[in-house]
């Protein structure tokens, strides 16, 4: 149902929640990822310094793209827009950046190679500029929100992106947080995430009534070992809304008490907070001590804007909103805003992989699905031309394509790495332009990883424990006989061991060639996060080795190399010990070393793994540093090549 929202209510709640997002930031920066029950107080609010937050810097960032781009943006415009002006590439960032710049696109570039992180924290913190430019919509809310979350994230968070989204939409029209979250509740789907979370999070808040009881059942219910993951943060801001309610002090008291990503859970309850109550509302000593100005770490326009003027510009946009978008308010008494007409129409394409593994491989083909949009009213009858490198084996070249008005029409192109090409890129990009009599009238590009590459030796394994029998006690000279037969070495039926120091074959010889007499075999996979079940079968205590040979395309300083396992390695890099960890962890962290050096020139991996427990999990990464605070790069290295696998 249409409602009416007197401008100044609407910029002065606008107003609140930046300040409450701002205060939050601050609030909580110190505590950020600390993940246990610290019990807090009113007099430990304010912290001693002030930092700059993510949270709120990127919706600063969203706020230029719509007033460059346009009111309507896609998903890809705003990820080359993030691309052009936010520095951040941390986490989920830099993965969905390193997706880009390999031409994958959103949705996939919040998915692909995303695994540890696809359900973090990173798009449900900057959900309140899309509520907040959509008031009393939340299908278009949540269709702004769902462009935004996909860069970086799958459903579960972009769902919590929409459920936060709608509630800054909606949060105009109440006056308590409780109320807000029931008609959020009343206008997101049955399923969404952020629904159900704050069910089960009211559930939790009613039944234990003693802070440290609920804290612990939360994080039974929701937890995890990654500071970052967004259920657990947003159930922490929801149970501080609704254990806080209209005190502010104490929902910023509950959130940093409760640990885990603080500074967010602080800032979406402050946001909120603020657009409920208003600009005023704010214990004086804190809006104060804050000053006036946002103080953003990326460097933009708006890096040093008064919050006021932060405010209104927000507002702005979501006049020009209502014009154009959203039919389900009237701003009344509102200023006037320059009203611009939406985009002209123009071609556009999307592209599906293969089991959505943007992928080029060297055993096997990789099919892309270009799908041309033409939202003209005639039809188009042309060709397109594919411009395919030199290491890449395409189908075709060339195909025609008809395309109804108002309609689209799918062309594929499959594709596999030259089997004369002795190694692989990373990096893999097809330009292609579509033409009508002889006239260009679109042109894109897409593009693949390249599939990684390993050798691997092994399974190698004892049959019984030889540091504590020189012999075996169950196969030797006196007598054979099933180890199941004999209670000090029973398990053996069932299981095996491993000697993490002995040398399963020759260490000093593999460093510097191949061994062909240990019967290697290779494997490739589209990414570099790998798990024991990507090598092999065989499962139990196990010692195996891998080798990988590359190179960069040009001499390349300052590389950061990081390898990452769960269970005891040692890593060499051209003969060198250069990483190694001596012990089980299952959390994987990384270890960093010295920067290195790539050469140019042909380098050779050798990583030794030694897992006493069944199961591992390993990955590499050649890490570069961000050169600037104006725009975003993959903070992955991507000018190398692998040799292809035997």
């Amino acid at each position: 149902m249409k409602k009416t929202l007197d401008y100044q209510t609407y910029y002065d709640r606008i107003l609140g929640g930046w300040i409450g997002k701002s205060l939050g930031g601050i609030i909580g920066a110190p505590y950020e990822c600390h993940k246990q029950f610290n019990k807090a107080d009113y007099n430990n609010l304010w912290p001693k310094q002030l930092y700059p937050n993510d949270d709120l810097d990127i919706q600063v960032v969203w706020l230029e793209a719509l007033q460059e781009i346009g009111i309507a943006p896609t998903s890809r415009q705003l990820a080359e827009f993030w691309q052009e002006r936010c520095f951040y590439t941390c986490c989920e960032y830099g993965i969905f950046i390193d997706n880009l710049e390999h031409g994958i696109y959103p949705p996939l570039t919040g998915t692909w190679d995303n695994e540890f992180f696809i359900s973090s924290e990173g798009c449900p913190i900057r959900s309140e500029i899309w509520g907040f430019i959509a008031p009393n919509n939340p299908a278009l809310a949540m269709k702004y929100a769902y462009n935004d979350g996909t860069l970086d994230h799958g459903m579960l968070s972009v769902e919590l992106e929409q459920f936060l989204s709608v509630a800054a939409s909606e949060a105009f029209f109440a006056n308590d947080p409780v109320e807000l979250f029931d008609r959020v509740c009343e206008l997101v789907p049955e399923n969404n995430a952020g629904k159900i979370l704050y069910y089960g999070v009211r559930e939790l808040c009613e039944k234990y009534e003693d802070e440290y009881e609920l804290w612990l059942n939360i994080v039974r219910k929701y937890g995890d070992a990654d500071g970052t993951k967004a259920l657990i943060n947003n159930a922490f801001a929801m149970m501080a809304l609704f254990r806080g309610g209209n005190d502010f002090k104490e929902i910023m008291r509950l959130c940093i008490q409760i640990g885990w990503d603080v500074d967010c859970s602080c800032a979406t309850a402050g946001a909120l907070w603020g657009a409920l109550h208003g600009s005023k509302a704010f214990p004086q000593e804190f809006t104060d001590k804050m000053g006036k100005t946002l103080i953003c770490a990326c460097d933009i326009k708006h890096k040093y804007t008064a919050l006021t003027d932060f405010a209104a510009e927000t507002a702005a946009i979501g006049i020009e909103v209502a014009q154009i978008l959203n039919p389900e308010i009237e701003i009344t008494n509102a200023p006037a805003v320059t009203i611009r007409p939406l985009p002209a129409p123009a071609f556009n394409a999307s592209y599906a992989y293969e089991n959505d593994e943007p992928v080029l491989w060297t055993k096997k083909t990789n099919t892309v699905t270009i799908t041309v949009n033409n939202p003209f009213d005639r039809t188009f009858d042309g060709e397109i031309f594919f411009d395919i490198p030199s290491h890449i084996k395409a189908d075709k070249n060339t195909a025609k394509i008809k395309i109804a008005a108002n309609s689209s029409a799918a062309v594929s192109l499959t594709v596999i790495l030259n089997e004369k090409e002795e190694f692989i890129p990373e990096f893999n990009l097809i330009n292609f332009s579509m033409q009508e009599n002889g006239q260009t009238v679109f042109e894109d590009k897409f593009g693949f990883h390249g599939a990684t590459q390993w050798d691997v030796y092994g399974p190698y394994w004892d049959m019984w424990d030889k540091e504590l029998y020189a012999i075996c006690p169950y196969q030797n000279d006196e007598f054979n006989c099933n180890p199941g037969n004999i209670p000090e070495v029973s398990c053996d039926a069932t299981s095996c061991h491993i000697r993490t120091k002995f040398k399963y074959l020759d260490e000093a010889a593999l460093l510097e060639k191949d061994l062909p007499a240990e019967l290697p075999f290779s494997v490739e996979k589209g990414n570099n996060r790998y798990k024991r079940s990507d090598l092999y079968s065989f499962n139990g205590p196990q010692c195996c080795y891998l080798v990988r040979e590359f190179k960069s395309n040009e001499r390349i300083e300052d590389v950061r190399f990081i390898f990452n396992a769960s269970c005891p390695f040692e890593c060499y890099l051209d003969g060198k010990l250069i990483q190694f960890r001596d012990n089980h962890n299952a959390g994987a962290v990384y270890r960093k070393i010295e920067n290195i050096t790539l050469t140019g020139e042909k380098h050779r991996l050798v990583v030794k793994l030694t897992s006493r427990i069944p199961d591992f999990k390993f990955s590499v990464a050649f890490c570069k540093g961000n050169p600037s605070r104006t725009r975003a790069y993959s903070p992955y290295l991507s000018n190398y090549s692998t040799k292809k696998g035997r």
